[in-house]
């Protein structure tokens, strides 16, 4: 932020001003609060929302951390691949959702610009920050719309792979493991 006030590098100060700290501290406060609200405290987290949580934090720590280089944007990666989980989580395919694509790339090529020589202006003006936060602001949101419980999705896993009659359609797959883990036996409406 404070770049961004003063674009000027030649009459920059050296060292922010203690309000536009306070003003990081406050909104770095804000966002902490509002990633922990997301997670929420009575739903566990596991698969894909744990590695979105944690990885939200880290964009956290990240905007709130004094001096940020554009290479610490590179610990991002528990968030994008958070976020390729949860795309990936309810989908027996590997696809991945043409929005989330897009946003990877509006990520990539915001993070990848100002570190063009010639283009500091682009650093100065936070455009990898924003590009940061726009992934954090899906990652929130995918983390408030996740499922009460895990139950439905092992499931449908279960469905998946035994058919809804019992009947087994496949002989391999991760589907397999997680009926096994809900019910004992891999296809529930079969006797062992």
């Amino acid at each position: 932020m404070h770049n961004t006030l003063h674009l000027d590098r030649a009459t920059r100060p050296r060292d922010a001003s203690a309000t536009l700290r306070h003003v990081q501290y406050l909104l770095g406060g804000l966002m902490a609060t509002m990633t922990l609200l997301a997670a929420g405290w009575r739903r566990p987290l596991a698969g894909p929302y744990l590695a979105l949580f944690l990885g939200a934090l880290v964009v956290v720590m990240l905007l709130l951390c004094p001096v940020c280089h554009l290479h610490y944007f590179s610990m991002m990666l528990p968030l994008v691949m958070g976020l390729v989980a949860a795309s990936w989580r309810d989908r027996f395919n590997d696809r991945i959702a043409i929005s989330l694509v897009a946003l990877l790339w509006i990520n990539a090529i915001g993070n990848g610009i100002p570190n063009l020589p010639g283009l500091e202006l682009a650093r100065d003006v936070g455009v990898a920050m924003y590009a940061t936060l726009a992934l954090w602001i899906v990652a929130l949101v995918v983390l408030w719309r996740r499922p009460a419980s895990e139950e439905p999705h092992a499931k449908s896993l279960v469905n998946s792979w035994c058919g809804p009659s019992g009947q087994e359609l496949s002989s391999t797959g991760s589907p397999q493991i997680a009926a096994w883990v809900q019910t004992g036996n891999p296809c529930p409406s079969r006797v062992g």
